[in-house]
């Protein structure tokens, strides 16, 4: 629903900020988190794809680092302070990982296939709710998670190259560490601090969506 949506938003000022700011200092943070929002909300919502049969086609999607070209992936390299091909690395490795991947509007439109008028105005007013919920939980969970991504990564291949690591380890490093990053304000990690009821087996299933809210309170 809605609420999940605004879950994920809060994520991230409230989760990402304070682990990224007490290892890198807030100020570098905000710069890095400032600098990943600006790219993914300026990759835009067309992407191009290769279908089944051979064809280059656009898809509507949501706004993503997956959105971009080798070409603007360097270009965004050179304006982050990364060498070239960096982002891209990022990428392949968090959708090897499932922590991103396709996030096509198509996908969350067909959540609403009864909104077709083969029901009534009651099922059809339904149907076109769950698709802008939805919607708007699936951009808010990809666009806080590539953001997550990107600023650690940032955050982190620039402090090791400081300390004197050569760039493909520093590029390794900082990979695994974006990864352990998002995986840290998604969830897991909140597990064995949330409510008592979420902690057996069943809770853990019932409540997951909400181990994150109740750890807050």
């Amino acid at each position: 629903n809605i609420s999940s949506a605004l879950l994920q938003i809060t994520q991230l000022p409230l989760v990402g900020v304070p682990i990224l700011g007490s290892k890198y200092g807030y100020v570098k943070t905000g710069g890095a988190i400032t600098s990943a929002m600006r790219a993914i909300t300026g990759a835009g919502f067309k992407r191009k794809i290769v279908d089944l049969a051979g064809n280059e086609v656009i898809e509507n999607v949501n706004p993503s680092l997956l959105n971009y070209s080798p070409e603007e992936l360097s270009a965004l390299d050179s304006k982050l302070g990364l060498p070239s091909g960096a982002t891209q690395e990022l990428i392949l490795a968090l959708q090897a990982t499932h922590q991103i991947g396709k996030s096509s509007i198509q996908e969350y439109m067909d959540l609403g296939k009864t909104a077709t008028g083969e029901y009534g105005a009651t099922k059809k007013g339904i149907a076109m709710f769950q698709k802008a919920s939805a919607f708007s939980f699936h951009v808010a969970e990809q666009a806080q998670r590539e953001t997550i991504g990107l600023a650690t990564f940032e955050l982190s291949y620039k402090k090791k190259i400081a300390a004197g690591m050569n760039s493909s380890q520093a590029m390794r490093e900082a990979i695994a560490e974006a990864k352990t990053t998002i995986d840290y304000v998604n969830g897991p990690s909140t597990t064995e601090a949330t409510a008592q009821i979420s902690q057996s087996n069943w809770g853990k299933v019932l409540t997951i969506f909400k181990q994150y809210g109740f750890s807050m309170d």
